[in-house]
């Protein structure tokens, strides 16, 4: 916790550069102002499989506007990843370039900067990203023209694009559907909305589900909401609270179990979900007083 919050309140400016697969507390480590990423990189929350909850800084980022507020429900609840230019559609990197080499390149131009304030940093990482949610007025000549080569070359990519293409996670159908299915107000209406999807992701988000424990996904789920806006320390504050008494409970312990021996667990039911009451989320969520 007390990582996260130096990170947070850093004057230097941060940058997070990420490769290949990101997970849990790497994702946390990776709240940064900006956030580099490749055609290779891949965000994934896994804490719900293992009976936990994601962590503060996790749930603190995801909670920053409704796009990414949905989209972090569909990765938390169904182990989902989300990769390359998604991830800045939906503003979860703000930078991205094609490969590791060019990512090492960046950096190498990085450290050489004479000046280390936001704004230069800024104009770096945009004038060598092939992709930035945003730019800053500068050499906007060269962005547009970037810009639109790139759009271009995607243009026709997204033409053939279909709801059941899974590569697609960002066109306006699949932004839709998320936004319609993960904005429901419990894991439950989110089974049964699946359920009525004839759709081969809507399937694969559903077997999803059936890999978390039922109490780590609604607990999930509660997290994210009471999350939203919050200061990042009281998210990191409430989700330590609750993972901390997940982990004595026993799915956490079944799922280290299982994860050893490399063997399945149950699948999880829509039954086994409306087996937990809300009294049972609400105790974990509970701030003890002394």
């Amino acid at each position: 916790g007390k990582l996260y919050s130096r990170i947070a309140n850093c004057r230097t400016p941060l940058i997070a550069m990420l490769d290949g697969d990101v997970a849990g507390g790497g994702l946390g480590l990776a709240n940064t102002p900006f956030r580099m990423v490749t055609e290779e990189t891949r965000f994934s929350i896994p804490e719900p499989s293992f009976g936990l909850v994601p962590d503060g800084s996790v749930l603190h980022m995801l909670g920053s506007s409704d796009s990414v507020r949905h989209y972090g429900r569909l990765m938390a609840l169904t182990g989902v990843t989300v990769s390359g230019s998604d991830l800045c559609s939906l503003g979860l990197a703000t930078h991205m370039v094609a490969n590791h080499d060019m990512m090492d390149e960046v950096a190498e131009y990085l450290t050489a900067l004479d000046e280390g304030s936001n704004e230069s940093v800024q104009k770096a990482l945009n004038l060598h990203s092939e992709w930035q949610t945003e730019t800053d007025g500068l050499e906007e000549l060269t962005l547009l023209s970037r810009d639109v080569s790139r759009l271009l070359s995607l243009q026709s990519d997204h033409e053939n694009t279909t709801a059941d293409d899974h590569s697609g996670l960002c066109n306006p159908h699949m932004e839709k559907v998320v936004k319609d299915v993960f904005s429901l107000n419990t894991v439950e209406e989110i089974w049964e909305q699946l359920e009525e999807i004839q759709s081969p992701w809507a399937e694969e988000w559903l077997e999803g589900l059936t890999k978390s424990p039922a109490v780590a996904l609604k607990a999930t789920l509660r997290l994210m909401r009471e999350s939203e806006e919050r200061p990042l320390e009281d998210s990191i504050k409430l989700a330590s609270r609750v993972a901390t008494r997940l982990a004595l409970g026993p799915d956490f312990e079944t799922s280290v179990r299982y994860a050893q021996t490399d063997t399945t667990r149950r699948e999880t039911t829509l039954a086994d979900l409306q087996g937990v009451h809300e009294d049972e989320i609400e105790a974990l969520l509970l701030e003890t007083r002394e």
